[in-house]
């Protein structure tokens, strides 16, 4: 119905576990390396929200959590199975790609932002938009639409400036620190985080 009115769709499939929610197969038979995640990203939400009594604005909750899932997982299996096993360096492998991923899409987004204010007619814009999705897709099958993007975007429109201050602490204790006190709006969170970095903007 909603494509047939001109809209574009994505259809999200929910299947992660949250706050309260109980454990189910398809979750236990997930890699180790998902599951630790899931489990990490999920408890950071619970900290902002009823440990920290914190309402983040969307964007700084799930960057927050996503980064906290990643280097918590990296941290975790560093010390359970230890610096230089497999599952370690595909933990890492996870990050770097999940970074990788953000860089592309928040360009595709900047792409297609710019090419959604041109003055252009309707038909020219979403030609050239049309275009930019097909190259996307090419790399990341998941990339398909506007709505696509923006369905992800929460989760990593701020990951590779948040990982930069993480790599200007000195541990991720000390970098859970820093968010424990990062402001709830997102203007003032950026000015915030930029002090822990230095050379670091948004």
């Amino acid at each position: 119905f909603y494509i047939s009115q001109g809209y574009d769709v994505h259809r999200r499939f929910i299947s992660d576990i949250g706050t309260g929610c109980s454990l189910y197969p398809e979750f236990i038979s997930r890699a180790t390396i998902d599951k630790i995640t899931t489990l990490l990203h999920e408890d950071m939400h619970d900290h902002n929200i009823e440990i920290w009594g914190k309402s983040l604005d969307r964007d700084l909750e799930e960057t927050s959590a996503n980064i906290f899932g990643k280097l918590g997982t990296i941290d975790y299996i560093g010390l359970y199975y230890g610096t230089d096993t497999q599952i370690y360096e595909d933990a890492a492998k996870a990050l770097n790609n999940a970074l990788k991923y953000a860089e592309f899409l928040i360009s595709t987004y900047n792409e297609v932002e710019a090419i959604s204010m041109a003055k252009i007619s309707d038909a020219e814009r979403a030609r050239q938009q049309s275009a930019v999705f097909a190259r996307a897709s090419q790399r990341y099958s998941n990339i398909t639409n506007i709505s696509s993007i923006l369905n992800d975007l929460p989760y990593y429109r701020l990951l590779p400036f948040m990982y930069a201050v993480y790599k200007a602490q000195p541990d991720i204790g000390t970098f859970i620190n820093v968010l424990k006190e990062m402001p709830e709006t997102e203007y003032a969170a950026i000015g915030y985080l930029e002090r822990f970095c230095s050379g670091c903007s948004y």
